[in-house]
């Protein structure tokens, strides 16, 4: 561990951290994985866990894949299988979690047509089969990185971007008419599925510096923010500022892009949240359910602080790797 996240880890652990953010600490911050696992399993008794492999199906999903079914989602936390893998890896459930294995399989069905892909009742039928595949490709390459069919998707993307960055940047337009033929016909690759080249050795450092320059300052995350905006934990907005720091902060050159202004950025927020003088006003943001969430409930300030401090330690942890 980083000797700069020493004070916020020892914060964390002498203010009573939920199960989950003890795991979470021991697995990501400290790297004990034999207390990371006695803290695992105790966590998974608490109902944040329940919460999520609950609602789990029989097959492995979590109702429809992108698009919510309204008339068997209504009251579920978890509406599509995709954001509850998204909180699956929030939580760091590891690849054979039995909620995972099972999800893992369904992917393997949807991608080899054993298990037709649903979402395909709107008349924008072959646009969201498209979009399936390359979100269940996504969310598999995060347990099976290895996958062949996430080892070809990663391949075809990399040809792309370097179609793509060509004249020494990132050219957005040629990102989009690339004319690489894609035997999973996946459809037109978006930005959404980029950080998948984040895994070690896809790509060098020129086409990762191109690609990084051109998310970090013009890619809007979601339509409303990108890289190079500052927003405070009391802002709307600010929640997705975090969630696009976590798609990016696996690339090597993360630290590099950060170290001007999101390092520092992070650094003082941690300050102010373990400084006992001062009460950081925090925005809860519903639109991912329980996102960054790891205390039973958010009803004390002392929980939104303890979580916070953790969701932030996470990416500021890679912040802060090689930055001599």
């Amino acid at each position: 561990m980083d000797r700069c996240l020493l004070p916020y880890v020892t914060f964390l652990q002498e203010h009573d951290p939920a199960p989950f953010a003890e795991y979470i600490l021991a697995r990501e911050l400290i790297g004990d994985e034999t207390e990371a696992e006695d803290a695992y399993a105790w966590a998974k008794q608490f109902a944040l866990y329940d919460d999520l492999a609950g609602e789990q199906r029989e097959d492995g999903s979590w109702g429809a894949y992108l698009s919510a079914e309204t008339a068997t989602s209504k009251n579920c936390r978890y509406k599509t299988t995709a954001r509850a893998l998204q909180r699956a890896r929030d939580l760091a459930l590891p690849a054979d979690d039995p909620a995972v294995v099972r999800a893992r399989a369904l992917l393997h069905r949807y991608l080899s047509g054993e298990t037709p892909l649903p979402d395909t009742m709107s008349p924008r039928n072959f646009t969201q089969r498209a979009g399936i595949r390359r979100q269940a490709l996504l969310d598999l390459s995060f347990y099976e990185p290895e996958d062949e069919q996430v080892m070809r998707f990663r391949s075809l993307l990399a040809e792309r971007l370097e179609y793509a960055c060509a004249s020494g940047r990132f050219d957005r337009a040629r990102w989009k008419a690339a004319g690489i033929e894609e035997p999973l016909r996946i459809g037109e690759a978006d930005e959404s599925v980029l950080p998948i080249l984040a895994f070690p050795g896809c790509i060098g450092e020129r086409l990762q510096r191109c690609l990084l320059a051109y998310l970090w300052e013009e890619w809007h995350f979601y339509g409303i923010v990108c890289c190079g905006d500052r927003y405070a934990p009391s802002d709307g907005e600010f929640h997705f500022w975090l969630l696009l720091l976590e798609q990016l902060r696996d690339f090597s050159l993360f630290p590099e892009f950060a170290a001007s202004q999101v390092l520092p950025a992070l650094r003082m927020l941690c300050d102010r949240l373990i400084d006992p003088c001062e009460r950081v006003e925090i925005k809860i943001n519903r639109y991912h359910a329980q996102y960054g969430q790891y205390s039973a409930s958010w009803q004390t300030y002392a929980r939104k602080r303890n979580d916070l401090l953790l969701r932030l330690l996470r990416t500021l942890r890679c912040a802060l790797v090689c930055r001599e």
